[in-house]
This record gives C-alpha cells, sequence and structure tokens, in this order.
C-alpha cells in the first residue's frame, strides 16, 4: 500500500522523507491542496514531487492523491468492521464463553426473520415426497452437506452429499421421481454450485438453494432459495455466522420432515434403540 511505502521510507533520500512526512502528518487535506502547495510547503520544487510520485510507482501527484484516497476510504472501511468484531486482545475467555452464543443468536433471528413462511410451507409440502435428495456442497459447505444427508437418512430418506458436481450420477437418477437437491453457498454466488443448480434443474430436479443475497446467481437458478445471514467480519469468524445459519435452515426442513411422520418415525427410533440394547447384551456375553 501507498501510505505503508510512505511510512517505511525505504531508499528515500532525505529531501523525500520530508516530503512523505509532511503527507503522512497532512492525510486528510492532501486531495484539497495542489502540487504547488506541496511544494512550497516542503520548501521543494513541483519537479521534485512529481519525481519523487514516479519513484513510488505512479503517474504524478494526481494520481497520488487518487491514491491515498483510495486507501484512507479502504482503511476507513476495515477500521469500521474491526470495531465491530465481537472479540479483540481484552477479550477474557469468560467473555467469549457469552458472546459464542449471542453470535448463534443473532444468526439464527436475523435468518428467521428473513424466510418467507409461505415459501418454507411450501419446501416443506414438497420434502414429504421426496424419494431421493441430494445435497451438495464444496469446500466447507460440503461438511455442512455430509452432515445435513446423515441427519435425513436417520429418518430413512435416500441422502447423499455430494462435493461439486457429477454428472453422471445425476444422469443415472434423473428418472427417479419426486427427487430434491438443496445446494449450498455461503456466498449465493460459488460457480460450481451455480452450475451445479442449473445442471439439476435442467435434468428435472427440484432445487432447494440456501446462501447470501437473495438476488445472487445461485438463487436464480433455484425454485426455491433460502437467503442466510452472515456478518461481515474480518477476523475468521463470519464462517461461523453462515454455517449457523445454513444448519438453522437445514434444521427447520429436517424436523418438520420428522414430525410429518412423527409416529413413523418414533418407531423407528424405537426399533434402534432395542436393536442396539440388543446387540450389547449379546456382546457382553
Amino acid at each position: 500500500m501507498l501510505i505503508d511505502k510512505l511510512e517505511e521510507k525505504n531508499d528515500f533520500t532525505n529531501t523525500e522523507i520530508v516530503v512523505a512526512n509532511y503527507i503522512l502528518e497532512n492525510l486528510l487535506e492532501i486531495n484539497e491542496i495542489t502540487i504547488a502547495d506541496l511544494a512550497k510547503r516542503t520548501f521543494t520544487s513541483k519537479a521534485t514531487i512529481i519525481r519523487f510520485c514516479k519513484k513510488l510507482g505512479l503517474f504524478g501527484f494526481v494520481d497520488l492523491q487518487k491514491k491515498l484516497s483510495q486507501e484512507m476510504i479502504e482503511t476507513k472501511r476495515l477500521t469500521e468492521l474491526l470495531n465491530e468484531e465481537p472479540v479483540n486482545e481484552e477479550t477474557t475467555n469468560k467473555e467469549v464463553m457469552n458472546i459464542v452464543p449471542s453470535i448463534y443468536e443473532k444468526a439464527i433471528t436475523d435468518t428467521r426473520l428473513s424466510i418467507n413462511p409461505n415459501q418454507m410451507n411450501r419446501v416443506l409440502n414438497r420434502l414429504k415426497h421426496v424419494s431421493k435428495l441430494d445435497i451438495y456442497g464444496t469446500g466447507i459447505t460440503y461438511s455442512v452437506a455430509k452432515t445435513a444427508a446423515f441427519k435425513f437418512s436417520t429418518l430413512r430418506i435416500e441422502s447423499e452429499a455430494h462435493d461439486g458436481m457429477n454428472e453422471h450420477y445425476i444422469l443415472a437418477t434423473q428418472r427417479r421421481k419426486n427427487r430434491i437437491a438443496i445446494v449450498l453457498s455461503f456466498t449465493g454466488k460459488n460457480k460450481m454450485m451455480v452450475a451445479v443448480a442449473k445442471y439439476l434443474r435442467k435434468t428435472g430436479a427440484f432445487v432447494i438453494g440456501i446462501g447470501d443475497e437473495g438476488n445472487g446467481r445461485l438463487s436464480e437458478q433455484c425454485d426455491e432459495y433460502f437467503e442466510i445471514y452472515q456478518k461481515k467480519l474480518i477476523l475468521s469468524m463470519e464462517v461461523i455466522t453462515a454455517i449457523t445459519a445454513t444448519n438453522y435452515v437445514i434444521d427447520i426442513l429436517f424436523i418438520s420432515q420428522l414430525v410429518s411422520d412423527y409416529e413413523q418415525n418414533k418407531t423407528n427410533a424405537i426399533d434402534v434403540i432395542t436393536n442396539k440394547i440388543h446387540n450389547d447384551i449379546e456382546f457382553d456375553t
């Protein structure tokens, strides 16, 4: 960054150091002065200022003003983001224990408020008749997809998680009726997930998207799309809000599906527990 170069002063002459110091001490007003003003205030010349700008890799003084303005805007934005971070170097372990639930709560509450109940009902009605459920993700969303597929499989729904596109698999299963696919993208713009959703719809699957920005590219390729909340943070914590919000939507689908066939799912759960107890007894003997 330009400001970093001015602060480091590598290979600067004494005259250039004077100019650099003046700029750093007057960043807020540097865009309001002329090259002649800067030369006068640093007891140099316009030619010296121009040479200095070119030494910094710039075209001239106007270019220097533009770059400094851009960097100041970005620095201000980053500072504001850092101020919004829920933790800092003084945060204690006890405070972290209270902060983490608040992060979860914020992600879930804001996502809940963004969900249209009528849309959710449409999706849940579709899920009642699902014959094959495929959940797609890539990278960290693939981890979320695997967990979700396991949840639905406990309800004896044929479910699989997929890391990216598998055209042969999609074509092999396209004759199955009531196929549903859930496509995950925290940004709502992942190119691979957009391509997956587009291909799935082309082969007749009902596609549910979950991700950021309801007007993003993924939403355009889905039959239904749930927008999740994820706070823009710097310290790698926005992934917490994204995962929490995505799991919240998935768990609504999962638990509603469980409730829709409650008696059968209760019977299945009892059978699993009974078999486990029986197997444990046999193993002990």
